[in-house]
C-alpha cells in the first residue's frame, strides 16, 4: 500500500489534505480499529472492510470515528481553513439561534489496492455501497444524535455517531438546504447531493471511472477512492405554543330545588388556573358568583318554577373560557317528601308468659297431683263396688 502522503494530489484548487487536516485525532481505541497505520506499510485485507484503520496520520487518527460534528464559522461546510476542527463523540455548544453545525462522515474501503481490478483480481471491490446518515431534523431537543451507516452487499456494515448537546436550551433543527456535498479523489472535487440524502440510503462509488462511478455502488480499495460527505445544520430558538386552557365538564344536580355544581373538570394547558365564574341566567336576571377552586361544591337556592341556567368560565393567567360542556339549565321543582311513618308503639301484657324452666316445672307438679286424684277416685269406686 502506498504511504498516505503519497496520495495527497492537488484537485481543483484544494488539497486533501485540507479536507482532513483540522480533523481532530482525538477518541479512544475500539474493536472496531483491525489495522494500525504505519508508515513502512502495513498488510489488510484483499475483500471489503470498512473504517478500519487507527493511527492513520494528518488529523484522521482512527477510521472508526468516521461521524464527527464542529460549528461552522465560516458558513459554508467544504471549508476546512476558516471553520475549527471536528469534535468526535460530543460538542456540546451554547445553539444560540441561527448556529450551524458541519456533520463529516468518512467512507474508506481499506482492502488492499493491490486487488483492485486495474492490478489484481478485483476482490477489493465493495459492491452495492451505501451510506445512511440519520439526523433529526425537525425535532425540537436540547440534544442531537447524528448518525451514519455504511454498507456492502459482500463487507460487514459499520456505523457511527456523533452528538449536539446544547445544554439546558431547547431548539428546533433544520437542515441547511443544499449543503450536503460529497468528495472523493476520482470525481475531481466537491459534487452536491440532493436534500434527501439525508434520513435515507444513498448509493456510493469510487472507481477509477471518475465522476462516473458516483453512486454506481463499486468502491475500490486503498487511499486514493476515500469519500467524504459534510452536510450542514441550523439551529433555531423554538418558542413553544401557547395552549389556552380548555374548560371540559361541570357536574350540575338538583337537589330537591337547590342547585349544586360539585366538580369543574378542566385543562390547564400552558395557563396557570386560579379559580372560576358562575354565570347563573334566570330570564332577564344574571348573577356571577366568583370562586376559588377549593370553593366546590358550589349551592344555589332556586325559586320553584323558574328555569336556570348555569354557565361556568375558567379564570387563569391567559384568560376566562368555557365550553359547552360547562353549560348546565335546571328546573327548579321541590320534590314534595312524604313524612316518614312513626312505627306504633306495643301494648305490654299485664303478666309476663313465663316460660322458663320454673313454669315447666308447676305445670309437671300440677299434672302429676291431678293424676293421683283422679286415680284414687277411681279406684274408691272400685272397692264400694265391691262391697
Amino acid at each position: 500500500m502506498n504511504l498516505f502522503n503519497k496520495i495527497i494530489t492537488i484537485i481543483s484548487g484544494t488539497l486533501l489534505f485540507s479536507l482532513i487536516s483540522l480533523i481532530g485525532s482525538t477518541g479512544n481505541v475500539s474493536a472496531a480499529c483491525l489495522y494500525q497505520y504505519s508508515s513502512n506499510g502495513f498488510n489488510t485485507s484483499s475483500t471489503p472492510v470498512f473504517n478500519s484503520i487507527c493511527g492513520v496520520p494528518e488529523g484522521i487518527g482512527n477510521e472508526n470515528n468516521f461521524v464527527r460534528i464542529r460549528p461552522d464559522v465560516s458558513g459554508n461546510d467544504e471549508n476546512n481553513q476558516n471553520n475549527p476542527n471536528y469534535t468526535i463523540g460530543t460538542l456540546t455548544s451554547v445553539c444560540n439561534g441561527g448556529s450551524k453545525y458541519d456533520i463529516w462522515n468518512y467512507v474508506h474501503n481499506n482492502a488492499s489496492q493491490n486487488d483492485n481490478p486495474d492490478v489484481g483480481s478485483g476482490s477489493a471491490v465493495a459492491l452495492n455501497t451505501a451510506i445512511n446518515m440519520t439526523a433529526p431534523i425537525g425535532t425540537v431537543s436540547n440534544s442531537f444524535n447524528f448518525g451514519a451507516t455504511v454498507s456492502a452487499s459482500n463487507a460487514t456494515s459499520v456505523t457511527d455517531s456523533a452528538v449536539l448537546n446544547c445544554g439546558n436550551k431547547q431548539v428546533k433543527l433544520s437542515l441547511v438546504p443544499g449543503s450536503i456535498h460529497i468528495y472523493s479523489e476520482p470525481y475531481g472535487g466537491w459534487q452536491n447531493l440532493p436534500n434527501n440524502s439525508l434520513n435515507s440510503s444513498t448509493p456510493l462509488g469510487s472507481t477509477n471511472a471518475g465522476l462516473a462511478s458516483m453512486g454506481s455502488g463499486n468502491v475500490w480499495g486503498c487511499w486514493n477512492y476515500r469519500i467524504v460527505i459534510v452536510y450542514q445544520v441550523e439551529v433555531n430558538t423554538y418558542q413553544p405554543a401557547v395552549l389556552m386552557p380548555t374548560c371540559n365538564l361541570i357536574s350540575l344536580e338538583n337537589d330537591n330545588g337547590v342547585a349544586r355544581i360539585d366538580s369543574i373538570s378542566y385543562t390547564a394547558n400552558s395557563a396557570t388556573v386560579t379559580g372560576y365564574i358562575v354565570d347563573i341566567v334566570n330570564g332577564s336576571n344574571v348573577v356571577a358568583d366568583n370562586l376559588t377552586t377549593n370553593q366546590l361544591p358550589f349551592s344555589y337556592n332556586m325559586t320553584s318554577g323558574n328555569t336556570y341556567t348555569f354557565k361556568v368560565y375558567v379564570v387563569s393567567s391567559l384568560g376566562n373560557v368555557t365550553s359547552p360542556g360547562c353549560t348546565g339549565t335546571l328546573t327548579a321543582q321541590v320534590i314534595s317528601r312524604p313524612p316518614t311513618p312513626t312505627p306504633p308503639t306495643p301494648t305490654p301484657p299485664k303478666q309476663l308468659v313465663n316460660t322458663g324452666p320454673g313454669s315447666f316445672i308447676g305445670l309437671f307438679v300440677g299434672v302429676t297431683i291431678l293424676g293421683a286424684v283422679i286415680h284414687n277416685f277411681i279406684m274408691r269406686k272400685k272397692v264400694t263396688k265391691n262391697n
